[in-house]
């Protein structure tokens, strides 16, 4: 496992450690499961947001799938 070192606000590592201890883990595992659920979550809504662009159209809609796909596309 890789060592980091990383730079926090003093307010927040006491709201990690203070979780820390409610759970009854370490701040290490706890930011680590922290990272690795947002990660995880943004997985899922990347899939999701797929799955609605690969999707039929929607009944009334005429099939304008490439028009919203470029629409996502130029927002970023």
């Amino acid at each position: 496992m890789t060592v980091t070192m990383i730079d926090l606000p003093d307010d927040l590592v006491r709201q990690i450690d203070a979780l820390a201890r409610w759970k009854r883990t370490t701040r290490s595992e706890l930011v680590r499961d922290l990272a690795e659920r947002e990660i995880a979550a943004s997985d899922d809504l990347r899939r999701r947001r797929i799955r609605e662009l690969l999707a039929p159209p929607a009944k009334g809609y005429g099939g304008r799938g490439t028009e919203y796909i470029r629409e996502a596309r130029d927002s970023r």
